[in-house]
């Protein structure tokens, strides 16, 4: 995913407790300055154009297909 503009870079910092059935670590992960949600806040009351809202879910879609694609998928929110 290193090309994918849509997905944060991070590291895998520390391995945790693991057990068969659960395994912990803990990641470094690139600062963002801006998220969605502040754009989305920012906006306040006021509306997107339609071609702003296709970019946004694009980068979205984009970045969802990305980390499905990893072997194994990575999870995502």
């Amino acid at each position: 995913m290193k090309d994918e503009r849509s997905v944060t870079r991070h590291s895998p910092v520390f391995s945790g407790v693991s057990t068969p059935d659960f395994m912990s670590e803990l990641y470094v992960m690139e600062f963002c300055e801006k998220s969605l949600v502040n754009v989305l806040e920012r906006r306040g009351a006021g509306y997107f154009e339609e071609k702003r809202v296709l970019a946004i879910f694009r980068d979205v879609c984009n970045a969802v297909f990305a980390m499905r694609c990893q072997s194994p998928p990575v999870a995502h929110r």
